[in-house]
């Protein structure tokens, strides 16, 4: 079974797909082929709903978002 089959049950997966279904957000799904390999969606944009979906999932972080990612908001919503 692929990681990425196995992952789409889990609870990050649907917080993804919230975020990918989500008007204003840009949120790609992950490509991978092979077992072992890593998951890694892409956040290209985020607005205010997404960028709130994130702070009241229970993830700690994300990481990895491109340089020129669109996150308007991110330190209103996310730290306060």
């Amino acid at each position: 079974m692929f990681v990425h089959q196995w992952a789409q049950h889990t609870a990050l997966v649907a917080l993804m797909e919230k975020l990918l279904n989500e008007p204003g957000c840009d949120v790609r799904r992950p490509i991978t082929s092979c077992p072992q390999c890593e998951i890694i969606w892409t956040v290209n944009r985020l607005n205010d709903a997404g960028l709130r979906l994130l702070r009241h999932s229970p993830y700690l972080l994300m990481r990895k978002f491109p340089g020129n990612a669109s996150l308007p908001g991110f330190g209103k919503i996310m730290f306060t």
